[in-house]
C-alpha cells in the first residue's frame, strides 16, 4: 500500500496545476502557499479513502477542487450579496426588477441578506491597512489606560458598596477566587440535603453583585475622565 509520503512528488505536481483556481487575492493573509498547505493536510487526512486500484491524479484533482470551492464559500460566498449570483443583476450595483433599479432592500431576498448576513460579509472582506491608517490609529481603544480605568472603577464601587459586598465582588470578578473558597469566605450555607444549593445561592449572589456594580458605574461619571 502506498503512503502519502510515497506519492508526495506527484501530489505536489497536481497541486501546482490547481494554482490558477485560487483567485481570491483580496485576502492578503491567505495566499496560495497557505491554501496549498491546507490542501496537503486535507489530502493526508482523506488518504485512506483513495482506492489504490485507481489512478491517483484524478482523485487528488477532485479532492483539491472541492476543498478550494469550500474555502471560497467559507471566506466569501456564504455572506456575499445574493445579487452576485442573481440573473436580474445589472453591472456591479444595478438590478432589473427593483423600482429604483438598484440592488437594495426593495428586493425581499436582498432585505433578508441585509438583516442576517451583511455584517458577516463586512467582517470577512478585510480592507488594506495602508489605505485606512487614520481610522485604525484613531480608535478610542488605543487611548484607554485600562489599568487606571479599572482602578477608578474599583474606587467608585468601594464608595457605594458595603465592605462585605465589595470584597465579594473582587473575589468573584477580579481575583477569580475558586467558588469553593468564596463559599467559605462568605459563609454561604446551603441545604445539606441538596448538594447544588450552595452553587445556586452563590450564583444568585454573583448576579446581584453584577447588577449592583453596573448600576453604580452607569450612574457615575467615570467615563468622563477616562484617559
Amino acid at each position: 500500500m502506498l503512503t502519502y509520503e510515497d506519492c508526495a512528488e506527484q501530489i505536489e505536481k497536481e497541486l501546482k496545476k490547481r494554482r490558477r483556481k485560487w483567485t481570491l487575492d483580496i485576502h492578503r493573509w491567505l495566499d496560495w502557499d497557505d491554501v496549498a498547505q491546507n490542501l496537503r493536510l486535507h489530502i493526508s487526512k482523506k488518504w485512506h479513502l483513495w482506492d489504490q486500484t485507481r489512478k491517483l491524479a484524478p482523485w487528488i484533482q477532485r479532492i483539491a477542487s472541492n476543498q478550494i470551492y469550500n474555502m471560497f464559500r467559507n471566506l466569501y460566498t456564504n455572506h456575499a450579496r445574493p445579487c452576485v449570483q442573481c440573473k436580474f443583476a445589472v453591472g456591479e450595483d444595478g438590478c432589473s426588477v427593483t423600482e429604483s433599479n438598484n440592488q437594495c432592500s426593495e428586493c425581499p431576498i436582498y432585505e433578508k441578506w441585509e438583516k442576517t448576513k451583511k455584517y458577516g460579509y463586512h467582517a470577512k472582506m478585510p480592507l488594506e491597512l495602508e489605505h485606512h491608517a487614520q481610522e485604525v490609529n484613531n480608535k478610542i481603544d488605543d487611548t484607554i489606560n485600562f489599568q487606571e480605568t479599572m482602578r477608578r472603577v474599583l474606587v467608585e464601587l468601594e464608595k457605594h458598596m458595603t465592605a462585605k459586598r465589595f470584597e465579594a465582588f473582587k473575589m468573584l470578578f477580579i481575583d477569580n477566587v475558586p467558588e469553593a473558597d468564596v463559599v467559605v469566605a462568605l459563609r454561604i450555607r446551603g441545604n445539606p440535603k441538596n448538594k447544588y444549593s450552595q452553587k445556586k445561592l452563590l450564583s444568585a449572589y454573583r448576579e446581584s453583585l453584577a447588577k449592583e456594580a453596573k448600576k453604580i458605574i452607569a450612574e457615575s461619571d467615570i467615563a468622563e475622565y477616562w484617559p
